[in-house]
């Protein structure tokens, strides 16, 4: 990661969608961003380094949950059947939070006990908000990419997929594009093919 205060960070993600939605990405270059998620409005990542094998595995889950009757977000899309993406996001320096790093955990874990914040997922992820929106505006200005730990999608009842053991896993590293920053995201191409 960079530290001069001109430098970028340099990102890779993945995301799984639909046919649909995967060809009208390509077609225009551009992401849609959500109105909503556990970080806010934008596009979530799956991120990876080096090998997009694992969060390859976290997209296709994520469209596998998001494809159940309980969500049906693919309502509506002529093609539902599964497309994951990778896209390269390359964020100014000012403009990235990692809300993975050892100082911003340290600081949420503080808060947490100083105020006496129940310690469920819910509340701890209320909290890790709050905290950005309040460093956001003490340096009056909002984040464009945000690094965060989210629950790894897993498998609805009874289901059985080509990739069970990423569910095993409880959280991962996702990368949050907010609808601000939607130019940052660079290079998007189709996974395996």
């Amino acid at each position: 990661m960079a530290s001069a205060a001109n430098a970028t960070v340099y990102l890779n993600g993945t995301h799984g969608t639909s046919r649909t939605r995967a060809s009208a990405i390509l077609e225009s270059n551009q992401f849609k961003a959500s109105d909503d998620g556990r970080a806010g409005a934008g596009v979530y990542f799956w991120s990876f380094q080096d090998d997009v094998f694992f969060a390859q595995r976290l997209a296709e889950n994520w469209w596998r949950l998001a494809a159940t009757p309980k969500f049906n977000s693919y309502k509506g899309d002529a093609d539902k059947s599964l497309a994951v993406l990778k896209a390269k996001i390359e964020a100014p320096t000012d403009e990235y939070f990692d809300a993975n790093s050892e100082g911003f955990l340290n600081l949420l874990i503080k808060t947490a006990e100083k105020r006496q914040i129940e310690s469920s997922k819910d509340e701890i992820e209320l909290l890790r908000l709050y905290l950005i929106k309040e460093i956001e505006n003490e340096r009056a200005a909002q984040y464009g990419v945000i690094k965060l730990d989210v629950d790894v999608p897993g498998l609805t009842k009874g289901e059985k997929t080509p990739a069970p053991y990423v569910s095993w896993l409880k959280r991962a590293p996702c990368i949050v594009v907010r609808k601000h920053a939607m130019g940052l995201i660079k290079d998007i191409e189709l996974v395996g093919e």
